[in-house]
């Protein structure tokens, strides 16, 4: 239970900085291209009916994975070949894309992020600040690890 606290305590610690950079993240990823994407797959195995399994296999697995990077990205595809070859054990693949962002989208988006964490560092010091001063008013002082 001991690291159960302590993942916790480190979950409120990091919890607040969350939602500082959010729309400037979506900003970043939204402005990442990935033009030229090919893909080359042949697969292969000995018998007929695993090779035409795994051929299924692969191709749900990389045209799911494209439609998921979709949905973060703006994907141009060049190709995609996926084929078979049955009485053979030598499967082989290759691929290649191009990922292009714009270097002032990047930096704005970065910026953005660094100056909300200060604004939310800046905020919490002085909230921590006038807590002290009115418990020192009071004769308490303040402890980073319990709220008032």
């Amino acid at each position: 239970f001991e690291k159960l606290d302590d993942l916790k305590e480190k979950w409120e610690d990091i919890k607040p900085y969350i939602p500082l950079g959010k729309k400037a993240v979506k900003k970043l990823i939204k402005a990442i291209r990935i033009t030229d994407l090919k893909i080359d797959i042949a697969v292969a195995d000995e018998d007929a009916y695993e090779a035409a399994m795994n051929y299924g296999k692969i191709n749900m697995a990389v045209y799911n994975s494209i439609a998921f990077l979709r949905t973060f990205f703006n994907v141009t595809i060049d190709h995609v070949n996926i084929s078979v070859r049955f009485n053979s054990s030598d499967s082989a693949y290759d691929g290649s894309l191009k990922l292009k962002i714009r270097p002032y989208t990047a930096f704005l988006a970065s910026s953005s992020i660094f100056l909300k964490f200060l604004v939310n560092n800046y905020k919490d010091k002085k909230e921590k600040e006038k807590i002290n001063k009115s418990n020192s008013q009071k004769g308490m002082v303040y402890n980073e690890r319990t709220s008032y």
